[in-house]
C-alpha cells in the first residue's frame, strides 16, 4: 500500500498506468520505472484491463522508493513465483480465485479510502494525487523561472500527455498552450511545411 501511494505521488502516474506495470518495466540499473503503452495485453486476466491514454516514458525513483520497491519484489516472488511478466501490483487476498492476480482499480480506490479513514481526512480518489503532483511541478517551474515552453515540454513528458494536449494550460494558464502553438507554427514554417 505504501509503495503504491508513493509511486502515485512521485511519478504523477495514472492508476491505470501503475496497474499495467510489469516487473519487466523496471530499469534496475537506473532506478527507473517505465510506463509502457499496452492495449489488449494477452497476459492480463482482468475483465476490465487498465487502458492507457498515455505515451511511453521512464521516470527515476528516489532511493527510498526504489528500496521499498525492491522489498516488495521479494514479497511478490514468494506470492506469485518468479515470473518477469508478473504485474507489479497483485492481490494479497486469501481467496484463491484472486490471490496473485493483478490488482483492479476498485482495489486501489478501496486502499486510498482506507488510508483516508485511518488518517481521519476527507476521502479523495487516487487521481487527486496526480493533480497534486502537477501542482507541485507547476510551483517548481514557477519558482525556477521556467519559460512556458520549458514547462510544457517537461510536463508533457512527465505526465504522458500528447504534444497537442491542452492540459498544461489548465495548470499554468493558457499562455503555456499559446506559446507552444506559436513555437510549433514557427517550426513548421522553418521546415517549409503548411501551417494549419
Amino acid at each position: 500500500n505504501e509503495l503504491l501511494i508513493k509511486l502515485l505521488l512521485q511519478t504523477g502516474g495514472r492508476v491505470s498506468e501503475l496497474l499495467a506495470v510489469k516487473d519487466t518495466d523496471l530499469v534496475i540499473g537506473k532506478q527507473m520505472i517505465q510506463f509502457a503503452r499496452r492495449h489488449n495485453d494477452p497476459d492480463d486476466p482482468r475483465k476490465y484491463e487498465p487502458t492507457l491514454k498515455t505515451y511511453d516514458r521512464q521516470l527515476r525513483l528516489s532511493d527510498e522508493t526504489w528500496a521499498l520497491l525492491m522489498q516488495w519484489l521479494d514479497v511478490q516472488d514468494e506470492l506469485a513465483g518468479h515470473n518477469p511478466q508478473t504485474f507489479l501490483f497483485i492481490n494479497l487476498t486469501r481467496d484463491p480465485r484472486y490471490a496473485g492476480r493483478p490488482m483492479s482499480r476498485v482495489a486501489v480506490d478501496q486502499l486510498i479510502r482506507g488510508v483516508c479513514v485511518a488518517a481521519d481526512i476527507k476521502p479523495f480518489g487516487a487521481h487527486q494525487l496526480r493533480h497534486l503532483y502537477v501542482r507541485e511541478l507547476a510551483k517548481t517551474a514557477s519558482d525556477r523561472g521556467w519559460t512556458n515552453e520549458e514547462w510544457r515540454k517537461a510536463v508533457t513528458y512527465l505526465l504522458g500527455w500528447s504534444l497537442t494536449s491542452h492540459m498544461p494550460g489548465l495548470y499554468m494558464g493558457e499562455t503555456a498552450n499559446q506559446e507552444a502553438d506559436m513555437s510549433m507554427k514557427q517550426l513548421w514554417t522553418e521546415r517549409g511545411l503548411e501551417v494549419r
